[in-house]
Order: C-alpha cells, then structure tokens, then sequence
C-alpha cells in the first residue's frame, strides 16, 4: 500500500497510468516485482538509504521510488530536449530517453541503471526531479550528440559537478518537502520530523546573518518548516524579529 505520510505524492501517482497500478500494491507483491526485475541483491543498500532520501521519499517502498525516479527522468530529458531546441514543442514529449512504460516494463539494463542512479539520488538526499535534471542540463552543456542515459547519471565526473551544484542550492536557496507530514501543524513526535526541522536549520545557517531572516520568514511561515520557538533557538532574536517584520510586510 501507499505510505498515507505522503499525500502530494500519492497524487501523482493517481495522475499517472504507469505509476498508478503501485497505489495498491502491498509491499510483499512489491518485493516479489523487485526480485524479478533486478533482484533482491541490488536493495542490500536501501535499508540504510530509507534514512538518507530527500524527506519525500523516506517512506516509499524501493520500486516505488525507483518508478518516481524514472518519471523524473523521462520529464527532465523531455525538458532539456525542448529548452535546447533539440525538438519542437509537439515532439519534445515524447524524446523521453528511455521507453514510456512501467518500471517492470523496462529491460533488465535500464531497470538496473535506474535503480542504480536513484540509490546514487538517496545517498546525496536529493529530489529526484532536481539530480535528473542538473545531470541531464550537465551533458548538454558539454555538447554531447546525446544526452545523460541512466547508466550515466551515477558517472563520477557528472556526481561531482552535481554535488557541487546541490551544496550552491544549499547555501543559496531553501529546499523544503513539499509533503503536508513535515508541516509544523502537523508535527508529531517522530525522529524523521525532527530531523528534518534540523536539516532546514542548518541550511538557513549557511547563509550569512544578514541573509538569515529572509529564509527564516520563509522557513517559519511560508512553508511552514520550523516552529518559530525552535526558531529562537538557534538564531539570534534579532535575526527571528527581522523575519516576522518581513512575514507582517509581506501580508500588507
């Protein structure tokens, strides 16, 4: 079944025919479709990695984040493909980079360099969208006749470029989950909640002060990410006073 934490999620699955079928699929049936598409030896890692995936993703089944993980990608190559000029408008859709079927629908080779690329995804916390891409907007800006396949979204080189590019995002803008779970109104006791409210922290804090309450607004208000008392914890109460200032002019 479908993790109930993960709502916005849910829905896109609902939305989308090749995911849809994963919506009521109870995870033994889903253990049984990984075994058979690229075996139970390549989760050995996912058990560690549950607790390492961007906040979206931390309780979906491995074939369900993989099938995700393929959606992002055929979207992004899709993406690039039409920025670039490579294709028009009405054919950009369908210049995918791999077939538009379900995950098991796949060969054997693509299932096993997707699984691949996603676990590569969780190690650095990355949304999937995000790491799909910036990988794909990587090769394209080298000129390559083509443009990153799965197998070459874990190369060394392109994870390095991306790494780089995901701390810049870090340092210089704020990412959030996008789930209604990790709101503040929501908050329950649960350590992946309270993990994330420190991750959110520690990004505003790689910012200068001077930059701090314009996160913090964000952060606080916005989305809903932190807890202004907790707020007050960590940053200077200036700093916490700025941001509201921000949030009552913002509301005028």
């Amino acid at each position: 079944m479908f993790p109930h934490q993960l709502k916005n999620l849910k829905a896109v699955f609902e939305e989308n025919e090749r995911l849809l079928p994963l919506i009521d699929t109870t995870a033994r049936d889903k253990d049984e479709i990984t075994s058979k598409i690229v075996g139970i030896s390549r989760c050995k890692d996912d058990g560690e990695l549950f607790f390492r995936k961007w906040y979206d993703y931390r309780f979906l089944h491995p074939l369900d984040a993989t099938a995700y993980f393929a959606e992002c990608y055929m979207k992004a190559y899709s993406q690039v493909m039409l920025m670039r000029g490579r294709e028009d408008y009405k054919s950009a859709p369908f210049r995918t980079g791999i077939k538009r079927k379900a995950i098991w629908e796949q060969s054997s080779r693509t299932v096993t360099s997707l699984w691949k690329a996603r676990q590569m995804a969780d190690k650095l916390r990355a949304p999937y969208d995000l790491f799909c891409f910036s990988i794909i907007m990587d090769t394209e800006g080298r000129g390559r006749l083509h443009l990153a396949t799965p197998a070459q979204l874990y190369q060394a080189e392109l994870i390095d470029n991306f790494k780089q590019a995901l701390a810049s995002k870090l340092r210089t803008g704020l990412m959030v989950s996008e789930e209604p779970y990790f709101k503040v109104s929501n908050f329950c006791q649960c350590p992946v909640l309270e993990e994330y409210q420190k991750f959110v922290i520690a990004q505003i804090k790689m910012r200068g002060e001077a930059n701090q309450d314009l996160s913090l607004r964000s952060a606080i208000y916005t989305h809903e990410a932190i807890p202004r008392h907790l707020a007050m914890k960590h940053f200077p109460e200036a700093t916490v006073l700025a941001a509201d200032k921000l949030q009552l002019s913002w509301n005028l």
